[in-house]
C-alpha cells in the first residue's frame, strides 16, 4: 500500500489483487482500493472512497462520496449495512428497511440515515 500526502488531502492506494484495510484521517481523504476485497473506512471529513474489483466494504460517514467500480461492494452507514430500498415514496425516492432514504439524483444515489448523508456515484 502506498500513502501519498498532498497538501491537506490524504491519498491511499491499495496494491492490485491483495485485500487491504484503508483508513482515512481527520481531514477529507481519497481512498482507492485495488483488485482485492478491500475495506475502506473514511473517518472524519468528507471523504472519497473508490473500490476497484472485488467485494469491497465501505464504512461511510456523513458527507462521503463512494464509487464502487464493479457494483459488488457493501456499504455501511451509521453502523448499519445498506440493503436497498423496500418502499417507493415517489418517482425518485425510496425508503429502506432501517429507515434510510434513497434519492436518485441524475446518475447518483444519495442516501440519508439518521443525521448522515452520503452519495454513491453511478449508484
Amino acid at each position: 500500500m502506498k500513502t501519498i500526502h498532498i497538501a491537506c488531502i490524504n491519498v491511499e492506494l491499495a496494491s492490485r489483487g491483495v485485500a487491504y484495510t484503508l483508513t482515512g484521517k481527520d481531514q477529507s481523504d481519497h481512498l482507492y482500493g485495488g483488485d482485492g476485497d478491500d475495506t475502506l473506512i473514511g473517518g472524519d471529513g468528507a471523504d472519497y472512497l473508490e473500490g476497484g474489483n472485488g467485494v469491497d466494504i465501505y464504512q461511510a460517514a456523513d458527507g462521503d462520496i463512494l464509487f464502487d467500480a464493479d457494483s459488488q461492494g457493501v456499504v455501511m452507514l451509521a453502523g448499519k449495512r445498506l440493503g436497498g430500498a423496500t418502499q417507493r415514496l415517489s418517482e425518485h425516492r425510496w425508503r429502506g428497511a432501517d429507515g434510510e432514504i434513497y434519492t436518485r439524483n441524475g446518475d447518483d444515489l444519495e442516501v440519508a440515515l439518521d443525521s448522515q448523508r452520503i452519495t454513491i456515484r453511478n449508484g
